[in-house]
């Protein structure tokens, strides 16, 4: 079975953590980033936002490489926002 493609995932997560939150799917918006930024998208709900980086892998070290991009990317943006790596069979 083939993972998702980076835009299905990044969907996918947007309304499974909109599930999480008790809100309804449209509840999340989503901005997708240019191929040059160190993370995939962002995902705004009830004041949060989650910046998310999908790996079509689980593999160790793609995972871990992505865990410290986004902890990097989402300490400069300050409070409030949660680093995300999403893998496929989560």
């Amino acid at each position: 079975m083939r993972p998702p493609s980076e835009e299905q995932a990044v969907q996918q997560v947007a309304e499974r953590l909109a599930e999480l939150l008790d809100l309804p799917p449209s509840a999340a918006g989503v901005r997708h980033q240019p191929a040059r930024a160190s993370v995939d998208a962002e995902v705004d709900l009830e004041g949060w936002t989650f910046v998310v980086e999908w790996k079509g892998t689980g593999a160790a070290a793609p995972v871990a490489m992505a865990a410290e991009q986004v902890r990097e990317f989402a300490a400069q943006r300050g409070s409030h926002v949660v680093p995300l790596v999403a893998v496929p069979f989560m």
